[in-house]
C-alpha cells in the first residue's frame, strides 16, 4: 500500500544509468536549488530591521549599508559558483570542491554548514507559512491562542490558575452596541471572588508590525502611571434574593510595580524604512482592539449583574502578533518648533507585555452602571469613571503574563 502510494506521488524509480542523464527544467531547478536564496530575500530584510529597531530609530539608517553588503556577498557567491561550474563541468558539491582545493576539514565544514543552513531554511519557511495562514484567516490566530492556553501536555507544568471559561461570547449594551469576547478566562483559585480576563485577539496589520507604547502621566493630573484601574463589582450590604441585588460597582485602583508602569500613548510603526509613502505610523489596529475589549468588558459586566453574580473583577487583555516595544526619551529633547526629536534621543525596548491606562468613550462609561458619583473636577472624574487598564501581550508570552498577573494581583483576594 505504502509502495503504491509512493509510486503515485513521486513516480517509478530510475535506473542509475538513466538517472545520470536526467536534467531539471529551470523552473523546477529554481524551486529545488534556490529555496535558500529565495527565503533569504523573503525574510532577511524584516529580520535585519527587527534587530536594528531595538538599537534605536537612528540605527535604521544602517539598513541600506547592510543591504549593500549582502548584495556583495551574493555577487561573490555567484562568481564562485561560475568558477566551480567551469572547473567541475560534470558537477560537484561544496564538500567535494572544498575538499579537493583546501582539505578534508574544509570539506566537512562546508558540508555541515549546508546541512544546518537547509534545516534552518525549512524551519523559517514553515514558521513564515504559519504566520501567513493566520494573517489570511484571522480565526486561526484565536484558535492558536486557545491552544496555547489549554495545552497541558504530560510533564508540562501549568504556570497559572487561569482556565478558558468560554469563547466567542456575545455581549451588548442598552444602546444596541454589540461585540464578541474572543476568549474569556476565569481564575480557578478565586472561589466566590472571581477574576475574569477578557482576551481580544488582534493581529498586527500588514505594514505596521510593531506596536510602540510611550508616555507616563505624572501624579497630580488625575490618572497616574503607577496605578492600575480595574473594574470591580461587589454586593452592597445584604440581599434577600428579591429583585436586583444592590451592588457597588466602581474602578478599583491598584498599585503598579515600577517595572510595569502603565503607559498613556501608543503607535503602530512600519517595519520598512519610509519611501515615497510619508506615513510611517498609525493607531487604527490598537485603537480598534482597545475599543472592542472595553466594549466587551462593559457588556459582560451588565450580563453578570443580570445573573446576580455578586462579586467580580474584570481585566481587559489584548493578545497580539505584533512586536511590543516601549519608547523612552527625555521630554525636553522634543522640539517646540517641529514637535519631534533626533532619532538618537529615542531608546526602544522590547517587552513581553505592557499596561495602558485607556480612556473609554462616554457611551461605554454611561452604560457601565458605576455607583461612583461624578466628580466636579474633570481630571478626577476621568480617573474615577473612564479609565480602564488594558494589558497588551505578545501571543507567545501569554502564559508567562497570566502567571505574573496572578502573582501581582493576588487574584484570590
Amino acid at each position: 500500500m505504502l509502495s503504491a502510494l509512493k509510486r503515485a506521488i513521486v513516480g517509478e524509480p530510475l535506473a542509475t544509468a538513466q538517472a545520470r542523464h536526467e536534467r531539471l527544467s529551470k523552473s523546477t531547478g529554481l524551486a529545488i536549488f534556490a529555496s535558500d536564496n529565495l527565503s533569504s530575500v523573503a525574510y532577511a530584510s524584516e529580520e535585519i530591521l527587527r534587530v536594528l529597531i531595538l538599537a534605536g530609530a537612528g540605527a535604521l539608517s544602517l539598513a541600506s549599508p547592510i543591504g549593500v553588503a549582502i548584495a556583495i556577498v551574493i555577487a561573490i557567491v555567484i562568481y564562485s559558483y561560475r568558477q566551480t561550474i567551469l572547473a567541475y563541468p560534470q558537477g560537484a558539491s561544496d564538500y567535494i570542491v572544498a575538499k579537493d582545493n583546501i582539505g578534508t576539514l574544509a570539506g566537512l565544514t562546508a558540508g555541515g554548514a549546508l546541512l544546518i543552513d537547509y534545516t534552518l531554511t525549512v524551519a523559517v519557511s514553515v514558521s513564515a507559512g504559519v504566520a501567513a495562514m493566520t494573517s489570511a484567516v484571522p480565526i486561526l490566530f484565536q484558535h492558536r491562542v486557545i491552544e496555547e492556553l489549554v495545552d497541558l501536555k504530560p510533564g508540562r507544568e501549568h504556570p497559572h490558575n487561569w482556565m478558558v471559561e468560554a469563547t466567542e461570547v456575545p455581549v451588548a449594551l442598552p444602546n444596541e452596541a454589540e461585540t464578541r469576547i474572543d476568549i474569556l478566562l476565569r481564575n480557578q483559585a478565586t472561589g466566590g471572588n472571581p477574576w475574569y480576563a477578557l482576551l481580544e485577539c488582534k493581529r498586527s496589520s500588514k505594514d505596521y508590525k510593531r506596536w510602540v507604547f510611550f508616555g507616563k502621566t505624572q501624579r497630580g493630573r488625575g490618572v497616574y502611571s503607577r496605578c492600575y484601574y480595574i473594574e470591580h463589582a461587589d454586593l452592597l450590604g445584604s440581599w434577600n434574593h428579591q429583585g436586583e441585588a444592590p451592588m457597588t460597582h466602581r474602578v478599583e485602583v491598584k498599585h503598579a510595580p515600577e517595572e510595569h508602569e502603565a503607559f498613556d500613548y501608543y503607535l503602530e510603526v512600519k517595519t520598512e524604512p519610509p519611501g515615497r509613502e510619508k506615513t510611517v505610523s498609525a493607531t487604527k489596529a490598537i485603537e480598534d482592539a482597545f475599543q472592542q475589549v472595553t466594549l466587551g468588558q462593559a457588556g459582560l459586566a451588565l450580563r453578570m449583574r443580570k445573573t446576580n453574580l455578586l462579586k467580580f473583577r474584570l481585566l481587559p487583555v489584548v493578545v497580539t502578533t505584533a512586536e511590543v516595544l516601549t519608547a523612552a526619551y527625555e521630554i525636553d529633547k522634543v522640539s517646540l518648533e517641529h514637535g519631534r526629536f533626533a532619532p538618537e534621543d529615542l531608546v526602544l525596548e522590547s517587552r513581553p507585555w505592557v499596561a495602558v491606562n485607556y480612556r473609554v468613550n462616554d457611551v461605554v462609561c454611561e452604560f457601565s452602571r458605576f455607583s461612583t458619583n461624578r466628580q466636579s473636577d474633570i481630571a478626577s472624574d476621568v480617573a474615577a469613571r473612564q479609565v480602564r487598564t488594558v494589558f497588551v501581550v505578545q501571543a507567545g508570552r501569554i502564559n508567562e503574563f497570566l502567571a505574573w498577573l496572578w502573582k501581582n494581583f493576588e487574584c484570590s483576594q
